[in-house]
């Protein structure tokens, strides 16, 4: 019975220890820095004033079996996160952001402000073919719901290759009952995969704003296209790091 003394007398050591421990850094669990992705996508601080109103994107990513045995890395999925990083930082209180994965079948997360939106992944219910025109009108869909005034943006990830006439038909429809929309393509151009359907997407009367063509699905190349378009829509200078 004589030890309980001495066990009392030990918890105001205890509590005047969390409290230190609490003042020097919290938690250390909490604390603890979280693991980085080796050559994740990310962008620098932007160069110069934001030139322009808010903007609502989406991200409109083909996950097509030929995309999706491609970026076995999921490069695609850094560049959205790394873009919502960038808005949420150096963004404009009204700057939306929002994802559209589609093949046959598409699933959109609707925009919402890049610090606070859950940004989707790729169901597994999608299907292998690539129906673009499902994906752009899901996507504008989803930008209808959620954009009141910002300026609507979709970011198209694909190799541009669509099933079939119907489906580019149906893309081009797509493309330009939405004239105010603007629509940009990173092309994924990995052993030629763009160029059967290059001249589609070039044509000046479907009024792509831009096409960002890149040869494999490295990150640095895919960082540097979604960097130019971060730049296009902001009138800023940004680089990709």
């Amino acid at each position: 019975g004589r030890r309980w003394p001495w066990l009392l007398a030990l918890v105001p050591l205890a509590v005047a220890g969390w409290w230190w421990q609490r003042d020097e850094g919290g938690d250390p669990v909490a604390a603890a820095p979280q693991p980085t992705v080796p050559g994740a996508v990310g962008f620098g601080a932007p160069t110069g004033e934001r030139a322009t109103d808010a903007r609502c994107f989406m991200i409109a990513i083909d996950e097509s079996s030929s995309m999706a045995s491609a970026d076995q890395a999921g490069v695609r999925a850094d560049a959205v996160r790394a873009t919502s990083d960038f808005l949420a930082v150096h963004g404009l209180d009204g700057d939306r952001i929002g994802t559209t994965w589609f093949a046959e079948g598409a699933a959109t997360t609707d925009p919402g402000p890049p610090d606070d939106v859950v940004l989707g992944a790729a169901p597994a219910t999608l299907g292998a073919g690539t129906r673009i025109a499902e994906g752009l009108r899901s996507a504008q869909a989803g930008l209808d719901r959620t954009c009141d005034t910002a300026q609507q943006v979709i970011v198209l990830v694909s190799d541009g290759e669509a099933s079939g006439p119907d489906e580019f038909a149906a893309a081009r429809d797509a493309i330009t009952t939405s004239p105010d929309v603007t629509v940009h393509l990173i092309a994924m151009n990995d052993n030629g995969a763009f160029e059967s359907s290059r001249t589609f997407w070039e044509d000046p009367a479907l009024g792509v704003a831009s096409i960002r063509t890149i040869t494999s699905f490295g990150r640095d190349e895919v960082a540097r296209a979604v960097a130019a378009i971060l730049s296009i829509e902001t009138g800023q200078q940004v680089t990709a790091t």
